[in-house]
């Protein structure tokens, strides 16, 4: 707080609570062009933050979906808690082929946990970013899903249930952290992969995860493959042999990128063992 103002410095401007108004214009204003540059939050502050003066987001509904995700969290830990008397029943009686039918299950289950955690943690990560802002759209049906970019720079994540949600927040979430140029916006402003090699490959393995983190909050939401059924172990395999959809095409450079992978494996074991005679 400023002496003898009572303002509070944001980072980018100082705040007067009296008025509920900033001192100085936003700095990020012509993304915002609808609203006055000295105006807080949209004049919504029961729904949004701006933490540092410079852009606001809808926080409420990034915290509903991470309770969201809580929730299911809670509803496998108590799954493994039942599962673990099970065990030790099992145990008791020498059925131990059936212990470890449950223990399995309690594998897939943390690596569901895992997938939801890292989710939450990542909508946290998005919220502190101060060079994005996140927004959530519902839409209808169960079409195409997207991440879109609005006339005014914000990051647009679609979704029609919560398990999609998660699955399309997982995509922004790669976008703000992608590094090597991999995603970009079509002509409908909707996130695309390069048609590049590493864009390809890119696409491939952020779609595995995505899908990955929709199963973990929903099975059934999933879509039907080739591959047979999902698991919460799916790999890009399974995502390109979903029916109508356009994955298959990242799948030869995938293939390409296992082969490679493996050589390189084989190599640094090759050379393990001849350094070691």
């Amino acid at each position: 707080m400023t002496v003898n103002l009572d303002w509070y410095e944001y980072g980018a401007r100082y705040y007067d609570p009296a008025l509920g108004r900033f001192s100085t214009v936003d700095p990020a204003l012509e993304l915002y062009y609808d609203w006055s540059p000295y105006c807080y939050v949209g004049n919504n502050p029961i729904r949004r933050t701006d933490p540092t003066g410079m852009t606001w987001a809808d926080s409420t509904a990034a915290e509903d979906l991470k309770a969201s995700a809580s929730r299911q969290i809670e509803q496998y830990e108590k799954s493994n808690e039942r599962k673990g008397e099970r065990i030790a029943k099992a145990n008791d009686k020498g059925k131990y082929g059936r212990a470890r039918r449950l223990q399995n299950g309690i594998n897939r289950n943390n690596s569901a946990i895992d997938q939801l955690e890292a989710s939450i943690s990542q909508i946290d990560e998005m919220g502190a970013n101060q060079n994005y802002t996140f927004e959530f759209q519902s839409v209808s049906g169960d079409g195409p899903h997207y991440v879109t970019q609005a006339s005014n720079g914000n990051i647009v994540i679609q979704h029609s249930s919560t398990a999609l949600q998660l699955h399309e927040t997982r995509h922004a979430y790669q976008y703000m952290t992608d590094k090597g140029n991999n995603f970009t916006w079509d002509s409908q402003n909707r996130l695309s992969p390069t048609r590049s090699y590493k864009g390809m490959v890119n696409w491939g393995l952020s779609e595995q995860s995505a899908y990955r983190v929709q199963y973990a909050y929903n099975p059934s939401s999933m879509p039907s493959s080739s591959y047979g059924s999902p698991s919460i172990y799916l790999n890009y395999k399974w995502v390109g042999g979903i029916s109508g959809g356009s994955y298959n095409k990242f799948l030869p450079y995938m293939k390409q990128y296992e082969l490679i992978n493996r050589m390189l494996y084989r190599k640094q074991q090759m050379d393990f063992y001849n350094n070691k005679l």
